[in-house]
């Protein structure tokens, strides 16, 4: 774990050549980047902290914000026809809280239960019920947020925990159906998964930062890396396909009269299918796992290089001006 050690070792391991040092900087600077990326915990936390700091200045909302809140939630529940259902139980909370304030003035405590009740209908629920509860969720928003700054940072940490839940819970969903695709793998499960977390966004029932979005659509469609493995992957034996791809040629060879070569052939093929198959998954679902991570930083990753680029380019030109004689010699 410890980062320093760690560059020492893949420094080595290359040879102290530029090429490795710059690779290990790049590396160990992008891990120690993704490291500091907060938890959902923590962005919750960090959430309750501004809500805080908001109250401890005397920060609060008059009668007309929270009935501006009642009105346009309730106006929200009438035009989608839900007011005193039982199949929407988050929408109808949030009229019975807003209700209760309406026309009072709000502390920042009493404005953090609402859109806390309001997200946990946008993660708990999907379709329509989670639509209805992001639209309240936005309103809410619009008419609390120009009471404090830490109101609006608050609401925005939210959004990043929110991001990551929405992608945690097609991760979630994914590898509980996995068993449903053993002859394709992990991957088309992730893909499946990804792909409804996909139109979501498109269709505006789902928001996703620019960065998280992208590494979706990784998932979805796929990197060199994760396409380059897949295809290896159609070799596996544990699919028919795979059994046909990989025996066939040993079968040609075997009816040719050579059965060594035949058997070599096949367990090469099958081989390089099993591993293609593990690669395919685990790189499917490390680009899953990094668009929540991205999700919980708020965008793209800041990478920092842990030594500054001009120190290592002296120093690797050093090395291989000292490296230059033994090359020449050998």
């Amino acid at each position: 774990g410890n980062v320093w050690a760690e560059m020492g070792g893949e420094l080595l391991g290359g040879g102290l050549t530029g090429a490795g040092m710059f690779g290990a900087a790049r590396r160990n600077a992008r891990k120690t980047a993704e490291a500091a990326v907060p938890s959902i915990a923590d962005l919750r936390n960090q959430a309750s902290r501004l809500y805080e700091q908001a109250e401890a200045r005397g920060v609060v909302g008059g009668p007309n914000v929270t009935s501006n809140i009642t009105g346009r939630i309730e106006d929200i529940a009438r035009r989608a026809e839900v007011v005193d259902s039982p199949m929407y139980p988050h929408a109808n909370e949030a009229l019975r809280v807003t209700g209760k304030y309406s026309g009072q003035p709000i502390n920042p405590t009493q404005i953090q239960v609402i859109p806390e009740g309001l997200a946990d209908g946008v993660q708990a629920t999907e379709g329509r019920q989670s639509k209805i509860a992001r639209d309240m969720l936005k309103a809410f928003d619009e008419e609390t947020g120009p009471l404090a700054p830490e109101l609006v940072n608050a609401r925005q940490t939210a959004s990043r925990y929110l991001q990551a839940g929405e992608i945690e819970k097609a991760l979630a969903e994914a590898e509980r159906r996995s068993t449903t695709y053993r002859q394709s793998g992990m991957a088309n499960a992730l893909k499946t998964d990804f792909r409804q977390l996909e139109k979501r966004v498109d269709r505006g029932g789902t928001n996703l930062n620019p960065a998280a979005l992208s590494a979706v659509r990784d998932v979805v469609r796929g990197t060199p890396g994760t396409k380059a493995a897949e295809w290896a992957g159609r070799f596996s034996p544990q699919g028919g396909g795979g059994i046909a791809l990989s025996g066939g040629p040993g079968l040609a060879m075997l009816a040719a009269g050579d059965p060594y070569t035949a058997g070599a052939v096949s367990a090469s093929l099958s081989g390089m299918g099993m591993f293609g198959r593990k690669a395919a998954d685990a790189l499917v679902l490390r680009n899953a796992k990094r668009a929540e991570m991205l999700a919980r930083n708020g965008g793209a990753l800041s990478v920092k290089p842990l030594l500054d680029e001009d120190i290592m380019r002296q120093v690797a030109a050093q090395l291989f001006a000292q490296q230059a004689p033994y090359a020449k010699e050998k």
